[in-house]
Parts: C-alpha cells; structure tokens; sequence
C-alpha cells in the first residue's frame, strides 16, 4: 500500500484521536450551564454559522477575541467588539467596558451616548493588563453585567489568564470579549473564537474566523467576510436594542 491510499486511514485514526482527547479534556473543564448563543447580524457570516457550527451561533458563555488586523485597524476592532457586545448583552444588564493605559492613549476613551444608555455603561479609565483580567474575571460573576469589553493595544493576555477567563464565563454563562492589538494575532488562547477585524471603505469591515471552538462541519472561509455596519437601533430607553438569542443547539458531528 503506497503512501496515497495510507493518508485517508491515516486521517480516520487522527480525527479519532482528536475526538477521544477533546472528551478527556471536557471531564477537567467547566460546561456551560445553557446551550445558549447569539448570531452576528450580519446574514453571510449567520448562514454559515447556523448551517456549520454546534449551537448556530457564538456561544453566550465564552470569552470571544477580536484581533486588529493592522495597528491602524484597532478602532475597526472596538467597533466589531461593541457590536457583538450589542448582540450578547440581555436586557436591563449593563456594559462593563475597560481599557489599559495604552488603549486610552492610542484610541481615546468611549463616547457613552453613541453606545447605549449612560447608566448601562460600567467604563475603566487607564489600568494596567493584570488589573484588567482581575476586573473581568470579577464582574463575570455579577449578575447585573450583561457583557464585558477588555480592551488593550500593547499586549495581549497570556495563555493561563486566557483560560480563566475563558472557564469562569463557561461556567457562569457569560460573554467577555478581548479586544486586542495586531500584535496578538499569533499568541496562545484559549477563547471559544477570535476574530481578525480590517477596516475597508464604506465604513466596512473585512472579518476574518480564525478561531472557532466549538465542533463544526466546515472550517470557517479563508477569505472571510465583507460586512457593513448599518446604524444602531435604539429602544425607549436609549439603550441598544438586543435580538433574541439562538438558544437550541444543533446537533452536529466533531471534525
């Protein structure tokens, strides 16, 4: 048997391997708590989603890291991150949105009245990054927090804050987004998916899935995706309005 016809049983028993070693690890980690998750808005990126991915959507109890694909893509990156923030947050939770000493100086603070109500806006001023994971990890347990928002440009978190950060939002089911640097595009994590954010012209982004934990048919598009950010909907309240969330998953076959 030549080396052609070996490489598909080869494949079988890698794919089996990688099965058998996903289910050891889920003994030792949290489980969410609900089969809740949310889609994107964006219609390309929620079809493949939904036809693809375990759960049709992004997992609600998770961290989710948006990477800018270019130093001069980190204001593309916050926008994409608050508009999953929009999509996470449930209704009467607030925002806790934090940046590190860096983030403010490169990208300025927030505006709160273009994001959402000022009194759903929990905002930290300038902290160094382990105060930030600290900050985070803590209002993950808080039920009044609806999302949280970690933002940083100079460096991004290591693997061990990753992970928990990542296990404490599994098991409380709870979104945290990381909004990062270009420069953490090739460092180790542990989030349920990361994002690469281009900005492109027409107020556009160029989104790229180049991470995604949970099982799927298909690997994301290498291409990504063109999507263009319509205006913000707002209720009575001023704040923005939250879509209903995907919570049935689907039942899907581990690749």
């Amino acid at each position: 048997m030549d080396d052609a016809e070996k490489r598909p049983q080869i494949n079988a028993l890698n794919r089996q391997k990688i099965v058998r070693l996903r289910k050891k690890i889920e003994r030792f980690e949290p489980l969410s708590q609900s089969a809740a998750h949310i889609t994107t808005g964006f219609d390309a990126i929620d079809t493949y989603l939904t036809a693809h991915v375990s759960g049709g959507g992004l997992a609600l109890g998770g961290v989710h890291e948006i990477i800018a694909a270019r130093t001069g893509d980190m204001a593309a990156a916050l926008g994409f991150a608050h508009h999953l923030a929009s999509r996470f947050r449930g209704a009467q939770t607030a925002l806790l949105y934090g940046q590190t000493h860096a983030g403010v100086r490169d990208t300025g603070q927030p505006y709160a009245p273009a994001l959402m109500s000022r009194d759903d806006l929990i905002y930290l001023d300038g902290v160094s990054l382990p105060e930030l994971m600290w900050a985070g990890e803590e209002a993950l347990s808080c039920d009044a927090i609806g999302c949280i928002i970690l933002a940083s440009t100079e460096e991004a978190p290591n693997f061990t804050f990753s992970r928990r950060l990542s296990m404490t939002a599994r098991s409380v089911d709870r979104p945290l987004i990381m909004a990062l640097g270009a420069s953490a595009a090739g460092t180790a994590s542990a989030a349920a998916s990361r994002w690469q954010v281009q900005a492109i012209a027409n107020n556009g982004w160029q989104l790229t899935l180049t991470r995604l934990r949970s099982s799927y048919r298909q690997t994301p598009p290498t291409q990504g995706w063109q999507v263009f950010a319509a205006a913000p909907q707002s209720d009575a309240d001023g704040g923005a309005k939250t879509p209903e969330i995907v919570a049935e998953p689907r039942q899907l076959a581990t690749n």
